[in-house]
C-alpha cells in the first residue's frame, strides 16, 4: 500500500506543478496521512495490503490516531477520508481492494467546540487601539477589515486595492474570488474608519505566520483577557486543552467566525451571511458559529409567519 501511495503523491505533485490536479493544501494532507500510515506499519509490524482494509483495520486505525497520536475527531476523520480516496484511486488502477473501505462513513466529532469569538466591543478596542510600531499599524488594518468582510484568512491577505471598488451610489465594495470553491463574491463597507484605511492607507503584504503572531500581541496589548477554554498547540506541536486569556486563543481563522456569529446576532438573514462567508448549507453555518435553536426560538420564528 505504502508503495502505490508514495507513486500517487508524486504524482498528484507533478500534476500540480502543470497547474492541473489537487490544490497545495491536499498534497499537503495527503503526506501528513502517508506518514502517519507508516507509523501505524511500524506499530503493527505488519506491511499494510489493500485487501486487509476492512472494518476492523478501519475501527483499529481510527483508535490509534486518537489514542496513540493525540488526534482530535475532526483531524482522524480527514485522515480516514484519505484512504478512501486512496482505496477508490488504487481499485480503478486494478489493485485487488477490499470492498469494505466504500461503506466507510466518518464517525461523528465528539469534540466539544471551543469557538473563540471576537465580540463587537472587543472589535471597538482594537479600532481605539494605537499601535507602536509600523508592522502593528499594518496588522491592526488587516484585523479591521478581516473583521469587516468575513473571509478566510488565505482570501482575505491576498487582497490589494484594485479589490476595491465604489458604486454609482457611492458604496465601497470589495470584490473576492474565493480559493476554496472559486466562488466569486462582493462584501459591502459601511465603517467610516475601515473605509478611510482601504481608500487612502491600504495595508502591505504581510505572511500568515507573521500575521497570527503580531495579532495576538495587538489583542493582548488592548486588553481582550477575558478568561477562556480551548485548545493551543503544546511542545510537541500537538493540541492541548487549556485555560488562559482570550488573546492567547486568538488566531486569523476567527475573524471569518466572528464576522458570521455577531452579524447573526444583528439579525442579518443567514442566507445573506452565507453568501459572504462561502457556507452552503444553513445546517453547517449554524455549527460553524456554535448556534442551536432552542424549541422556543424555533416556535416564535414560526409565530412570525402567521
Amino acid at each position: 500500500l505504502l508503495n502505490f501511495f508514495d507513486d500517487f503523491i508524486k504524482r498528484i505533485i507533478k500534476e500540480h506543478e502543470a497547474g492541473i490536479g489537487v490544490k497545495k493544501s491536499t498534497i499537503k494532507g495527503h503526506k501528513s496521512f502517508f506518514n502517519s500510515l507508516s507509523d501505524y506499519e511500524s506499530e503493527i509490524e505488519t506491511s499494510i495490503r489493500f485487501d486487509q482494509i476492512d472494518k476492523v483495520f478501519i475501527d483499529d486505525f481510527y483508535g490509534w490516531l486518537l489514542l496513540e497520536r493525540k488526534y482530535k475527531s475532526g483531524n482522524a476523520n480527514r485522515h480516514l477520508n484519505r484512504l478512501k480516496t486512496l482505496c477508490k484511486e488504487a481499485a480503478s488502477s486494478g489493485v485487488k481492494v477490499n470492498p469494505a473501505y466504500s461503506f466507510y462513513k466518518a464517525k461523528k466529532d465528539l469534540d466539544k467546540k471551543y469557538l473563540v469569538i471576537i465580540s463587537e466591543s472587543e472589535f471597538q478596542k482594537i479600532k481605539s487601539f494605537t499601535p507602536k510600531s509600523n508592522r502593528d499599524v499594518n496588522a491592526k488594518k488587516w484585523m479591521l477589515i478581516g473583521l469587516c468582510i468575513g473571509q478566510r484568512v488565505s482570501d482575505l491577505l491576498k487582497l490589494t486595492k484594485s479589490n476595491v471598488r465604489k458604486s454609482k451610489d457611492g458604496n465601497v465594495y470589495i470584490d473576492i474570488t474565493q480559493q476554496k470553491g472559486e466562488k466569486s463574491i462582493t462584501v459591502p463597507i459601511k465603517d467610516s474608519e475601515i473605509i478611510d484605511i482601504i481608500d487612502n492607507d491600504f495595508p502591505h503584504k504581510i505572511s500568515f505566520q507573521k500575521f497570527n503572531d503580531y495579532m495576538k500581541e495587538i489583542c493582548k496589548d488592548c486588553g481582550i483577557d477575558q478568561e477562556t477554554t480551548g485548545y493551543l498547540k503544546n511542545e510537541n506541536n500537538r493540541l492541548e486543552l487549556k485555560t488562559g486569556p482570550k488573546w492567547m486563543f486568538i488566531s486569523s481563522h476567527d475573524f471569518r467566525r466572528s464576522f458570521a456569529t455577531n452579524f447573526f446576532h444583528k439579525g442579518v438573514p443567514v442566507p445573506v451571511l452565507m453568501n459572504i462567508t462561502g457556507h452552503k448549507r444553513e445546517s453547517t453555518f449554524f455549527e460553524y458559529i456554535g448556534h442551536k435553536f432552542t424549541k422556543d426560538e424555533q416556535a416564535e420564528a414560526f409565530l412570525k409567519y402567521l
